[in-house]
């Protein structure tokens, strides 16, 4: 059949379903010619009136054209092509299995969110398919399917497709809009989105204009030329419902998500993990930690808060300087109570006033996206970037990205639990060591200057246990003390970045907290510091040695100071008193670590310097063997040292006599030890092998 033919035949395949449309035989005799013509005009004009046309679209011809037709073929491959492009969006949009599988931002400004709420109205507006498919479900009911190769079933495949296609599009439309961070990320996503929706409308008006062939562009023009009868009086007020209905339901969701937004759901992660450098500002570090995320919001973003009985520090959103920062005041406690009201012109929530860190300019409403961090440098009142700074999240409730391993610990209430033999903040050590002591192949601890009085401290030092048996910590390290007489402990701590030797008698708020009667014990410091001590805060404190930086993630992470290097701590001459805005520049020694100071306590005229000490783990035992081949009685984690040799894990040999015979060998003075051992024989003193005389 022509083309020109099937125009023609197109308006017989009308289907007139109301008798009262035509004009009647009493009409034409009462009436007459015009009486007749003027009825018929007008009964026609009211047919036409209630009558519909099909969408101009692949959908239509789905149902119009024969199964075996080029034309329905054509509209399967427009469809597929349409769905295939859904799919892969669909994949591409969705997280499944996160914890925010839409990919929401964490937040967005206020016209971010206008915009998204008026695109998403307009997408109902302008992607019509679903509407149209359930209309075209109500009107299957008034059409007769005697024309050309339409059924009931087709019907049903081309509504049911048009329906869900336009659902699938609504929700890919949906999840770009909200998954936009600026108002031209909204519109361009919205203006990608109007190519995939139109491919079946594209897709038609391709072939009703003669691209593809002269028979589907027939059967497209039968399509247009097609009328079908008006289903109810209803039919538009289900589209009218069908539209609003889809609003409120898109509408709903993106309430929900802004919701979620603007009380920080999706702010993540719940607790960081902070170390701050010590550069320009030795104290700094002292406040290195986990934050907890409050409830309160700052500028729309999350606040996190560290604190150790009363003192309080914050790190929040400066809007004014479109950074995050670091603060530190006491007033900031209310943040951890929930029954706080949140007032945007309180003055104690602003992170802008007397900020010591900030990260660099951003918008992020992350924490963890700025890369660049500055401390303020007090002396020349300029930020300065960080020698360190790490800042992570230490949930370990994010599945397969989980910190806490099974193997280790158990995540409960976002905090890891460790299993028998595990330590640490995320159980990633093993327990630790009981005892530490001096390598003794290096030197002790040289004497220091205490209120002008020449003292020592102690070269060994044990694990100290609270009153349930439990290793002290001290930010998430354990603390070692050695009992230097009934009124004196030494203490060994970690305190933020570095280790830390100081005393009881250089602890004076600690002090200060006991009668001058009172016996220093340890069950009393072990509770000051559980529930008081915080390096930053309890001054005057005085150091006496400093390890090396122990940086996060660095070969020198570790749970115990073993294997560190050992600096003298001094004062600046003339900073005795309360540190102030004269603060200047830390001094750096080769190896750049910091000076430190005390409020009140001289420590050393001279820069910090490095010493020639060394500490080991002084109990032997399956992961720790003794030295020199020595034996170890594991049941009390004591070496067995031979003759001749010294220290806990016998590390170190005596030097031998010019005169002794080194069983059977020589000794040699230059390197203090026997050498020419006879045959069969080695060691120190030759005290090992067949023909040694001292027995293993």
């Amino acid at each position: 059949m022509t083309k020109s033919t099937q125009e023609d035949e197109a308006p017989t395949t009308m289907t007139v379903k109301d008798p009262s449309m035509v004009p009647t035989s009493s009409g034409m005799a009462d009436g007459g010619a015009d009486t007749f013509v003027d009825e018929a005009h007008g009964k026609m004009n009211k047919w036409e009136e209630e009558t519909e046309e099909l969408s101009e679209d692949v959908y239509s011809l789905l149902y119009t054209a024969p199964f075996r037709s080029t034309a329905f073929a054509y509209a399967v491959f427009v469809v597929m092509f349409q769905w295939g492009f859904a799919a892969l969006a669909m994949i591409d949009l969705i997280d499944f299995g996160a914890s925010n599988p839409l990919r929401v931002p964490k937040g967005v400004d206020i016209q971010v969110t206008i915009v998204q709420a008026l695109a998403l109205i307009l997408a109902v507006v302008v992607q019509d398919d679903m509407i149209e498919g359930f209309a075209m479900l109500n009107t299957e009911t008034h059409f007769d399917h005697a024309h050309l190769g339409t059924s009931t079933a087709k019907w049903f495949l081309s509504a049911i497709t048009q329906i869900l296609e336009g659902l699938v599009m609504l929700l890919i439309t949906f999840i770009l809009i909200m998954q936009s961070a600026s108002v031209n990320n909204a519109l361009l996503n919205f203006a990608a989105m109007s190519f995939i929706w139109t491919i079946d409308d594209a897709g038609f008006a391709l072939a009703k204009r003669g691209f593809v062939t002269d028979k589907i562009q027939v059967a497209c023009e039968e399509v247009v030329n097609l009328k079908l009868s008006a289903p109810s009086k209803n039919h538009k007020k289900l589209k009218r419902f069908l539209f609003v209905l889809t609003c409120a339901v898109e509408m709903a969701g993106f309430g929900v998500i802004v919701h979620e937004q603007r009380t920080g759901q999706f702010l993540s992660p719940d607790t960081i993990f902070v170390q701050f450098g010590d550069s320009f500002d030795p104290f700094i570090s002292a406040y290195s930690g986990v934050y907890v995320k409050t409830s309160k919001m700052i500028a729309g973003r999350a606040a996190y808060v560290k604190n150790k009985g009363m003192h309080i520090s914050m790190i929040a959103f400066c809007k004014e300087e479109k950074t995050w920062t670091w603060v530190q005041n006491d007033e900031y406690f209310w943040l951890l109570d929930d029954k706080d009201s949140l007032e945007e012109d309180d003055h104690r929530i602003d992170p802008c006033a007397g900020w010591r860190v900030k990260s660099e300019e951003t918008d992020s409403y992350d924490i963890r996206e700025p890369s660049a961090w500055f401390v303020l440098n007090r002396a020349s009142d300029t930020p300065q970037k960080f020698d360190h700074f790490y800042l992570a999240s230490n949930d370990c409730s994010e599945g397969e990205k989980s910190l806490c391993s099974s193997k280790h610990g158990s995540c409960e209430n976002n905090v890891c639990a460790c299993n028998p033999g595990r330590y640490g903040l995320n159980c990633e050590f093993e327990e630790p060591c009981l005892a530490l002591s001096v390598d003794l192949r290096q030197h002790s601890f040289p004497e220091i200057d205490a209120l002008d009085v020449l003292d020592v401290v102690s070269d060994d030092y044990e694990l100290l246990h609270n009153t349930n048996g439990m290793p002290v910590e001290v930010y998430h390290r354990p603390v070692y003390v050695a009992e230097y007489t009934t009124q004196r402990f030494d203490v060994l701590l970690f305190t933020g970045r570095r280790w830390v030797i100081t005393d009881t008698d250089g602890m004076h708020e600690f002090r200060h907290r006991l009668d001058n009667t009172t016996q220093i014990t340890r069950a009393a410091l072990a509770d000051y510091l559980l529930n008081t001590f915080h390096a930053g805060h309890s001054l005057p404190f005085s150091h006496y040695f400093v390890s090396e930086k122990m940086d996060v993630g660095s070969p020198s992470d570790a749970l115990t100071p073993t294997g560190l290097k050992w600096y003298k701590a001094r004062e600046k001459p003339n900073q005795i008193s309360k540190l102030g805005p004269e603060f200047s520049d830390p001094i750096f020694d080769e190896e750049e670590v910091s000076s430190w100071f005390s409020e009140s306590i001289i420590i050393s005229p001279q820069q910090a310097i490095l010493v020639d000490t060394v500490l080991i783990c002084s109990v032997c035992g399956k992961d720790n063997s003794c030295l020199n081949l020595h034996d170890c009685i594991v049941e009390t984690g004591v070496c067995n040292c031979r003759p001749g040799y010294l220290g806990k894990l016998c590390e170190w040999a005596t030097p031998c006599e010019e005169d002794s015979d080194c069983n059977g060998g020589t000794c040699v003075g230059s390197q203090d030890r026997c050498g020419e051992c006879p045959d069969g024989s080695y060691g120190y003193f030759c005290e090992l092998g067949t023909n040694s005389s001292v027995a293993d």
